[in-house]
């Protein structure tokens, strides 16, 4: 059908070429008659008007390629999400991991009586003679040392590390994995001490006089292992209702995750939320998580950082994210919008897109009509 469109529209434009040719021609030479040139006139007259409707105005076929254009702008835009997305969040769970992106010294921890190293961090020095003696150079974890008064100063470690931090009842548990430097601890005690180092039954007991520090300190190497990175568990035993805020942590990721055993005795992971608020750029209504239900964020730039530490573990973070995912049973969804929807969202943007719509329509309408 476009084939025979096309033929019959040369066809008239051969037509009208020839026509035209024979007017000017009689024009030319002055020997025709007004009649005469009033029908070769009339005659080009009606194959233009033939020729134009054999082919689509030339309006029409530019709102079709915009058209073409704006539904494929629509699609595309539909489909890709945001690169990142600026979002706050409120949560709270069981126990909580942070990805460091670079080297970290995390302070912040209450004054307890109790620590146990149960894995790492056995490498020990400290002010204290009688310490040090007792340790002898070797391994210390896993250790437990007690105190009238002990508090960790600084927990260090490098970056890509990835901290968990478990609160519940009196105690702190606090692990370290995948540093790419070596994890310390550093604490300070006072008062009556006395600890276990290792596999030994001996016990070190001292009534302290004034502060000692004390610095508990992973291995450069492991044995039998090549490109280890450093590891360090602990636990720290606080007063009952201590609440402990976390200061100095930089994460670029973060997931609650929890161990756990099925009914059928295997071991597997789930979530350790019992709940989130997570409030998106230009979003009116929150999204809203409960216990059971995942996320997981990456890519995160923070721009505020709170943790607090009781019974469970308190988040408050603003930032942004590349990646900020939840899942509620077997449905995941990415919570960064599509290029249209933060289009859409976006007051700025969408009176920018609304002037430029005006000004072309306007555009359109000042044009003069093709005749």
């Amino acid at each position: 059908m476009n084939r025979s469109k096309k033929s019959r529209a040369d066809t008239l434009r051969d037509l009208r070429a020839s026509e035209r040719a024979r007017l000017n021609s009689r024009l030319v030479d002055g020997t025709s008659s007004i009649g005469e040139l009033r029908d070769l006139s009339e005659r080009v007259q009606l194959l233009d008007a033939a020729i134009k409707q054999e082919e689509p105005p030339r309006t029409a076929k530019r709102l079709a390629f915009i058209a073409l254009a704006v539904a494929t702008v629509i699609i595309a835009a539909a489909s890709m999400r945001m690169p990142s997305v600026r979002f706050s969040l409120e949560a709270e769970a069981h126990s909580i991991s942070l990805r460091a992106g670079a080297a970290q010294s995390l302070s912040g921890f209450p004054s307890g009586s109790e620590l146990r190293v149960t894995d790492g961090c056995g490498v020990l020095s400290s002010s204290n003679i009688g310490l040090t003696s007792a340790v002898r150079g070797q391994q210390a974890d896993p250790l437990t040392l007690r105190a009238t008064s002990l508090a960790v100063q600084h927990l260090t470690f490098g970056a890509s590390s990835l901290l968990t931090v478990t609160p519940g009842g009196n105690a702190l548990q606090v692990s370290v994995e995948n540093s790419t430097a070596p994890i310390a601890i550093e604490l300070e005690m006072s008062g009556d001490a006395n600890g276990f180092f290792g596999d030994s039954t001996t016990e070190w007991r001292e009534s302290l006089n004034g502060t000692h520090w004390v610095t508990l300190t992973s291995p450069t190497a492991r044995p039998n292992l090549e490109n280890t990175v450093a590891l360090c568990s602990f636990t720290t035993v606080l007063p009952a209702r201590t609440v402990t805020r976390l200061e100095g942590a930089q994460p670029v990721a973060i997931t609650f995750v929890q161990p756990g055993i099925s009914p059928s005795g295997l071991t597997r992971v789930g979530s350790s939320l019992t709940k989130a608020r997570i409030a998106l750029a230009n979003v009116e209504t929150p999204v809203s998580l409960e216990e059971g239900d995942s996320l997981a964020i990456s890519g995160l730039e923070v721009e505020h950082f709170e943790l607090l530490l009781d019974d469970r573990a308190h988040l408050r973070l603003t930032g942004t994210a590349r990646t900020l995912t939840t899942r509620r049973g077997p449905t995941e969804s990415s919570l960064k919008p599509t290029v249209l929807e933060f289009t859409a969202r976006d007051h700025s943007i969408a009176s920018v897109w609304s002037g430029l719509v005006f000004l072309w329509g306007l555009t359109a309408w000042l044009r003069p009509r093709e005749h």
